[in-house]
């Protein structure tokens, strides 16, 4: 019995989706011509590859040599063995465009079901303030402790809950966060300098009034779309910053993880 008890530690939950399923995620996604088909390929490649039902995270060597010492205030912070075991949240997958500019619906959820194709939600998403911005698009990125640059390009997973977020812009306010992990050489002190997805009163999406600020540095999204869709990607569910296809782009990095 104690054998049995100490083995279910190293059986791996069934997957909820099938390899073939999600090849034909990936051309429906595709066929609906909204996110880049070198990000839907690489935030799939990842999905498919690490999650926690198929043996965790492949390359676990940010996550060994972190310390993981988050600003954020909800108190319910990844451990490092949960980051190890990939993705938990197998329904959701999100991609940031940043070869798109600001004003366009760059941001994307994917929702995957199994009787039908994935529904994408897609969102107005802020860039840092402090990276230079051409046309819209942010056009230097970082991976150093300055706070208000946008996040180097790369894979993330999503904590696991949200909670309040605080910020101010000309006031105070609050939204819906969500913790982001960098798991990557290019991203992974994101969490340690606060980096989070999370609604800003400056980036409104009424016609009427349709406005993108400049955040610092987090992808700040609507108030109303953070609260409807941040919650259903919670749970160590995959992200991606994608910015490959950004011409001429500088990117500054602190030694590597």
């Amino acid at each position: 019995m104690i054998f049995l008890i100490l083995m279910t530690k190293f059986v791996w939950s069934a997957a909820l989706f099938s390899d073939p399923q999600i090849e034909q995620f990936v051309l429906d996604v595709k066929k609906q011509n909204k996110i880049p088909e070198p990000a839907v390929d690489k935030i799939f490649d990842f999905y498919k590859n690490n999650r926690s039902s198929v043996g965790g995270l492949k390359d676990q060597s940010c996550v060994e040599e972190k310390s993981y010492k988050i600003r954020w205030q909800d108190g319910k912070k990844l451990t490092k063995e949960q980051l190890k075991a990939g993705i938990e949240n197998e329904s959701c997958l999100c991609v940031i465009d940043y070869t798109k500019s600001k004003n366009d619906e760059r941001g994307h959820c994917i929702f995957l079901q199994k009787d039908a194709p994935p529904m994408i939600e897609s969102f107005l998403v802020a860039h840092g303030r402090g990276s230079v911005e051409v046309d819209g698009k942010p056009t230097t990125f970082t991976n150093s402790l300055k706070p208000t640059g946008t996040t180097l390009s790369g894979l993330f997973l999503t904590a696991n809950e949200t909670y309040k977020f605080q910020g101010e812009a000309i006031m105070k306010y609050t939204s819906v966060g969500l913790g982001l992990y960098g798991v990557e050489k290019s991203n992974w002190t994101a969490a340690s300098v606060g980096k989070v997805t999370h609604g800003a009163p400056y980036v409104e999406d009424d016609p009427a009034k349709k406005n993108v600020g400049n955040s610092l540095g987090c992808p700040a999204m609507p108030v109303k779309t953070a609260a409807r869709l941040l919650p259903r990607c919670k749970g160590r569910a995959a992200w991606l910053n994608f910015t490959e296809e950004v011409k001429n782009s500088k990117q500054v990095k602190p030694v590597g993880c």
